[in-house]
This record gives structure tokens, sequence and C-alpha cells, in this order.
């Protein structure tokens, strides 16, 4: 009997105690920690980081991972660790291991990397970069420099940028890949930000070794900002998916669709091209498309900078089951948290982008949750980490964390399991700096956190009054 009854007290811990468990109403009660691995000292203050898996490697459930950063003026470096996984556990050899891909005599004021698609451009290696480039300024958003849209061939023994737009007082901060024109060549899509005006284009590839063509697409309208991204939905009016531009307005404060009204997503019909206010809730920092409620639906999820006035947020926006671009539809908007500070600068900026990324759940018969949310303070210092409470699709709350915090300016962050044990690391660049973290399940010190503690205080009192009483 006392056996039993043991096993029964040991069973109730054991369910207390459980890192996931999912209620009738969804609500998940998975604990995730986030604890500080080292710091990286640097030559050159980072803007950002990121994690690019090297397609010659990697395979589709194993990428091999590089860690690539950029500064901006003066240094203008590129620089990339590879291998990222063999050198997780051994930062002492990461300064020798760094490679500088560029500088300010190749590429001014990189903002951004990606990884060109394969078959883009005729006879394409393996593994090609694009770089957008520019000095980014918050006040006007670019200064007179110069800028572009580079490539970069990585698997070459030297590495050599070649320009496919490259302009005096411009600056480029994305780029997205397609067939803008049906004629079967991949064509890029980037916004051309000066200090007058931020304008969506298209670059159109050539068939032979000539320049770029630029096509314009958003006319004479200043769209606000140079963050976008592109998203297919249903269109009423076509009855066919359509290629949709969604453009964060940094400097407009708007958040605006462009799209082209053919079935076929025929760009050069340009009398077509149509545009859409999609919410004007803040000034726009950041962007991006996922499906945030795992509904199998995309949705936009972006941030707003606080202001003296106006609350910083981070939002996420659904578009309209009927079609996007049926009259007077709205698109559903979810705050999904909010920040209350007294900025008086425009200059200063938090929170800074978010980034979504997937915390694989041991919670029986759910492979995958909701998507966790990593935010950059910028200005605040902070790095936070949006946790959502229920697995529902109807339901858009969540918890914020604050993961760390600096007394200095926080660049946008980068996320990523790089060694393949379902934990994340994340990549903070900070003041001269790349500060490494892993987030998880648990506690990382102990299972056992206070509350813990007590509950299993209070059941070993039981067990105990259980044995006296039958001993």
């Amino acid at each position: 009997m006392l056996s039993l009854l043991t096993a029964i007290v040991l069973r109730l811990f054991h369910i207390a105690t459980c890192q996931s468990t999912l209620t009738e109403e969804g609500v998940t009660t998975e604990q995730f920690y986030a604890k500080p691995l080292y710091t990286i000292t640097l030559s050159m203050n980072p803007t950002r980081i990121q994690v690019i898996a090297d397609p010659r490697y990697s395979i589709e459930y194993y990428p091999i991972y590089e860690l690539v950063y950029v500064s901006g003026q003066p240094t203008s470096h590129i620089r990339r660790i590879s291998q990222l996984k063999d050198k997780l556990q051994m930062p002492e050899i990461w300064q020798s291991n760094t490679d500088i891909v560029a500088d300010y005599t190749t590429i001014i004021s990189p903002n951004k990397v990606g990884l060109l698609p394969m078959n883009t451009v005729q006879n394409q290696p393996p593994y090609i970069w694009w770089v957008a480039s520019g000095y980014h300024d918050t006040r006007s958003v670019f200064a007179s420099n110069v800028g572009g849209i580079f490539l970069i061939n990585m698997g070459a023994k030297k590495w050599r940028p070649v320009a496919i737009a490259n302009k005096t007082g411009k600056g480029y901060s994305h780029a997205e890949w397609m067939d803008m024109d049906i004629d079967g060549h991949t064509d890029c899509i980037t916004i051309e930000g000066s200090n007058r005006l931020n304008s969506l284009i298209w670059l159109q590839q050539p068939s032979g070794q000539s320049q770029w063509i630029r096509h314009l697409i958003s006319g004479d309208d200043d769209v606000g900002g140079t963050d976008f991204r592109v998203m297919k939905l249903p269109s009423k009016v076509t009855e066919t998916d359509l290629n949709v531009f969604i453009i964060a307005g940094r400097k407009s404060g708007k958040l605006t669709a462009y799209w082209v009204e053919d079935s076929n997503n025929d760009w050069s019909r340009e009398n077509k091209i149509r545009s859409q206010l999609i919410a004007s809730d803040g000034y726009y920092v950041g962007l991006e498309i996922v499906d945030l409620n795992m509904d199998g639906r995309l949705d936009i999820l972006t941030s707003t900078t606080a202001t003296a006035r106006n609350r910083g947020m981070v939002l996420a926006y659904e578009y309209p089951r009927g079609g996007f671009d049926d009259k007077g539809v709205k698109w559903r908007k979810h705050i999904l948290s909010q920040w209350n500070l007294a900025v008086t600068s425009y200059d200063m900026t938090s929170p800074g982008p978010v980034v979504s990324f997937n915390m694989y759940s041991s919670t029986a018969g759910r492979s995958q949750q909701k998507p966790h949310l990593l935010v950059s303070g910028q200005d605040d210092g902070k790095v936070y980490v949006l946790s959502p409470n229920t697995w529902s699709p109807y339901i858009w709350d969540y918890t914020r964390r604050e993961i760390w915090s600096s007394d200095k300016r926080i660049g946008i962050p980068s996320v990523a399991d790089i060694d393949g044990n379902g934990e994340m690391e994340i990549f903070v660049p900070s003041d001269f700096s790349i500060n490494v973290l892993k987030y998880g399940r648990g506690n990382s010190s102990s299972r056992l956190d206070a509350s813990m503690s007590s509950l299993y205080a209070c059941l070993l009192g039981i067990l105990m009054l259980l044995q006296s009483h039958f001993c």
C-alpha cells in the first residue's frame, strides 16, 4: 500500500513539474530559459548578424550554417565565420577563423546579405550572396553615398562583388527575386532609397551581359521606407494568387501593399499596378511574412517604434479572407506586445525589428507550436522573446521576457538551432561585440525553480505523513 501511495505522489510531482502541458483550452505551460554563453569582442561595431545555410553542404533537415555580420561606415565590413557548428563550443578561435568578405573599398555600408535563389542567373555557381548596401540614416533614410545591389560568388577563391545596381545618393536594404515580366528570367525587386524619395522598383535581368534595366513600380509615390517583403495572396478580382509587396513605412508610418491586377503576375503591364493602405499604426521598423497562429495562412509580422506620443508595438495583421483586393475590406490587427517609452527623439528606436523562430514542442501529439518572436530593443539596450501562451489559432496572447540587456544600442540579432539539439542559439550585436545566448526549455541551472522546490517539499511532507500513518 505504501509503495502504491509513493508512486502516486511521485507521479503527481512528475505531472506538476512537466515542462510541456496542454490544457483543454489549448493553453501551453511549457517553460523556456535564456542563458548567456559568451561574448566575442570585435574590432568593428556590428549592426546586423545573420545566419545563412551554406547550400553546398546543407541538406533539408541538416543545415550547415555560417555566421555573417556587417557594419556601416566607416569600416563597412562584411565578415563571416564558416562551419559555425564546429566552432560553437570554441569561441576562442572565432577571431582567427573569421573571413573579411568585403570592406569599404568594395561595398560601402552593407545593410543586409542574402542567399541568391538557385537558377537566378545563367550558369549560376551553387553559392552566391546578394548584398544590399547604402548608408542608412534614420532621419532621412539614406544620406548621400554610393549604394547598390551586389552579387558575390562565395565559392570563388577571391570574392569580387558584382553590381547589378550602383548609384550615388541611393541606398538599398532588401531584395526579392522572381520573374516579373514572364520572360523566363528571374528579376530583382528592391526599394531605392534617397533623401527625397523611396521608390519600389524592379531590375530586369538582361539576356546577355548588359546592365539590369530599372522599372518603377510605385510611380511618384514615396513608399516611406526601405524594408519590404512579398506574400502570395488570393485575389477576388483575378481569382488567382497574386504576388503582393508589403512595405513598412519607417518615415510615413504606413503599411502599404502593391500588386499588379494580372492573373499571370505580369508587372510589365504598368497600367494594372495597384496599391492599398493596410494600416497606419506607427513608424514601422522591420517586416516578416510568417504563419503566426498556425492556421495555414500567412500573416504580416512587424513592429512600430515608440515615440513621445505613441506606444511601441509588435503587431500582426491577417489578410481579409474574402480577398485582399476586395473593396472596403480591412486587415485584422493583433497587438502582440507594447512598449511605453518616453522617447523624445526621432532618432531613438525601440522596439526594433522582430523575427520569428520555431521551437519544436515535446507535447504529445504536437510536433511544432506557434513561432516564438525575437525582438531587438535597439535603443533601450535590451533583447526580448515573445512566447505564445496558447495553441489556439484564435487567441493571440504572448508573454514577453527580457533575455539580455546592455547600456549600449542593440543591432539586429539572429537566431537558429546551430548544432541541431533542439535549442536555439541567439546572436546579439552590440558595442563592438557579438553576444551568444542559448534559448531552450526548462531552467538552465535546475529543473526546479523556487515554486517547484516548494511543491516538492509539500509532496515530500505528504509522503512522510503517509509513511508514519501506514508504518
